[in-house]
């Protein structure tokens, strides 16, 4: 027994395929731009985080860079590294921005002990620093902070590092050495 062939597709049938497969062949590729874009961006967001990650104090440790082989991807690891290269420098808001903000915080929690941490990311957050910057911010506000000390402008708590107050008046309570000679000198005129 001979059986003959199947019948062929309507014409129609075999251009809608045609276009089917079209559709895919074009979902594909869209696919694999979007991979690679995300994969792009993904590489620089990691090279972000290994080149800060000696600076942040977070509880985990990330090191995408050595978790590459050079074997695996080559081209990654080169384009990673010229990523980690071209960082963007820090810019800072200016030291009299920095000032007020600060005198602002210190002023609206009178009677409180703020440490440098605190301080920094309340600077951070106000004037839009990004946290990949909080360890320059927060050596800026150390060194602010310790000159506002000189000028009266607020104190740093004798008994805690890095411990910052509006005034130390707020606390009589705590027995603090003077801060300053010449605030009792200029008292008693």
């Amino acid at each position: 027994m001979w059986l003959e062939p199947p019948p062929k597709p309507a014409p129609e049938t075999e251009q809608a395929l045609s276009q089917l497969a079209t559709y895919y062949r074009q979902l594909i590729a869209y696919h694999q731009q979007s991979s690679a874009i995300a994969s792009s961006k993904l590489a620089q967001i990691e090279a972000l985080l290994t080149a800060n990650s000696f600076s942040l104090n977070t509880s985990w440790q990330y090191d995408s860079l050595s978790s590459l082989s050079p074997g695996n991807a080559p081209e990654l690891v080169a384009e990673l590294e010229e990523e980690t290269k071209s960082l963007p420098e820090v810019k800072l808001p200016p030291k009299e921005e920095l000032s007020k903000t600060l005198q602002k915080i210190l002023k609206a929690n009178k009677g409180k002990m703020l440490r440098l941490d605190y301080l920094s990311l309340e600077v951070g957050e106000k004037l839009a620093v990004f946290p990949l910057y909080q360890p320059q911010l927060k050596a800026q506000l150390q060194q602010i902070l310790e000159q506002g000390t000189d000028f009266g402008l607020w104190a740093s708590v004798p008994d805690s590092p890095e411990c910052w107050t509006y005034n130390l008046a707020d606390f009589p309570d705590l027995s603090f050495p003077s801060t300053s000679p010449k605030k009792k000198a200029r008292s008693k005129k």
